[in-house]
């Protein structure tokens, strides 16, 4: 294998790690935001319930 094909191929290998944990931290991020959601969800359903028990 030539210099040059060495090196594309390290480059090409670095591309795709590159690629790998933009995807990790992109999953990882919309995972996050899911449990926020959830969260957030949570506590209106609890307040509501809160509400509604106050009402009766």
């Amino acid at each position: 294998m030539s210099d040059i094909e060495e090196v594309v191929e390290e480059y090409e290998e670095e591309e795709q790690e590159e690629a790998a944990v933009e995807e990790q931290e992109e999953a990882a991020e919309e995972d996050a935001e899911a449990e926020a959601e959830t969260e957030e969800t949570r506590a209106e359903e609890d307040e509501e319930e809160e509400e509604a028990k106050e009402a009766d």
